[in-house]
């Protein structure tokens, strides 16, 4: 009865915090950034999406996908340079006001190939590339790997899918106590948030650990191939989960009969 709502979360960050939401240093805190300050955040954007697509041209020979998707597309901080890179991008976003400051953004921009829609059920089929980044931590557990399953559908066979999952827990025992706490029983997230400086109503930010081994095994079973990993430094220790899609028989047709430790 007091637990916490994600949708209400993240429409409160998109409304009043959009950029802490997406990089929670405190110079984004607000609902408007400086001009510097604004730069500087999609800039990071810009570079991020440099690195990604380097990675995805060496890994899958992955040149100018025609349709990509942008999953927890916030602000657009990557959508953007995505959108730059790509035919069409589609961004996703749970919150209203997060998308419409995306889309004020784009316009700003002059990009016109931007769509966006609040769930990944009004997608399109075909897709080339699936993206997220720090986004399935936010979100409940079996929400992050539903949102896996019905993006890794939604590729066309030999699309790329690049999903961005933390394996490990940045946090002292003391610290996740207290998240654990404020997700379970809404009321101590007030306390916190005073403790910590914050505005007392300020919603809670989930972080959840995700299992790559058993999300690699669970799209192998659905088909993906060339499955690997990609460190992502960062406060929490991270990485990209990679991995083209086949058809459901790909991913054991080069292992011969005679193969060794073959059941």
């Amino acid at each position: 009865m007091f637990a916490e709502n994600p949708a209400r979360q993240w429409e409160k960050f998109g409304r009043e915090n959009p950029y802490f939401g997406v990089n929670s240093d405190r110079q984004y805190a607000g609902q408007r950034l400086e001009a510097a300050a604004e730069a500087q955040f999609f800039a990071q954007g810009e570079a991020h999406i440099d690195d990604l697509m380097a990675l995805l041209r060496d890994r899958f020979a992955l040149e100018r996908p025609g349709l990509a998707v942008d999953f927890g597309v916030g602000v657009g901080r990557l959508a953007l340079p995505l959108a730059r890179r790509c035919g069409r991008v589609w961004g996703v976003d749970i919150s209203a006001a997060m998308i419409a400051r995306a889309s004020d953004h784009a316009t700003k921009v002059g990009l016109d190939n931007l769509s966006f829609c609040h769930s990944v059920d009004d997608l399109p089929d075909g897709l080339d590339l699936v993206h997220s980044y720090i986004v399935l931590q936010h979100v409940p557990m079996a929400t992050g790997w539903t949102v896996v399953r019905a993006l890794f559908d939604r590729l066309r066979p030999g699309g790329v899918g690049a999903l961005h999952v933390p394996v490990g827990d940045a946090m002292t025992r003391p610290r996740r106590l207290a998240l654990e706490l404020q997700k379970r029983f809404a009321p101590s997230r007030y306390a916190f948030n005073v403790l910590r400086g914050y505005p007392m109503a300020n919603p809670v930010m989930q972080m959840n650990i995700y299992n790559v081994g058993e999300l690699a095994l669970y799209l192998m079973r659905r088909g993906a191939i060339n499955v690997g990993l990609a460190p992502v430094p960062a406060a929490w220790p991270g990485v990209y989960l990679l991995f083209h899609k086949g058809n459901a028989l790909d991913a054991a047709q080069w292992w011969g009969p005679g193969a060794e430790g073959r059941a």
